[in-house]
């Protein structure tokens, strides 16, 4: 009925099969093609699992880049490009193209993301301040 694709363990009945395999909505028999131990040691040994593991894969998907080109580019600067602050600095980078800008504090970098990343917003911001 069931043959894990980790460690090959057979499952030939029903009652095997709930016994011994992950449960899995869309797939045959309602099980999946791995049992309880070989599904616990993928999960354990996911890299998201810890602090480090989530902070690489949390950069990878939101900047499309390695942690190593992360670090660098935040190495450029230790304090925002914008108003100087060193507390709390972000990456920046153009929503579009995913392209890194600069080292910005949370404020700054907010207040762009506030004005869509669009010049004319902004001008017209420092028209309305004048």
């Amino acid at each position: 009925m069931r043959v894990c694709d980790t460690c090959g363990l057979e499952a030939k009945t029903l009652e095997e099969l709930e016994g011994v395999f992950v449960k899995g909505k869309t797939c045959k028999y309602g099980f999946r093609n791995r049992c309880h131990s070989c599904q616990r040691g993928i999960i354990e040994n996911k890299p998201y699992r810890t602090r480090e593991g989530r902070r690489e894969s949390e950069i990878r998907l939101r900047y499309n880049i390695e942690l190593e080109e992360y670090n660098k580019c935040m190495a450029t600067s230790n304090e925002c490009q914008i108003c100087g602050s060193k507390e709390k600095l972000c990456y920046d980078h153009d929503h579009d193209t995913l392209k890194f800008r600069g080292v910005l504090c949370r404020k700054c970098n907010s207040g762009l993301g506030m004005f869509n990343d669009e010049i004319r917003l902004v001008q017209r911001a420092l028209n309305y301040m004048s």
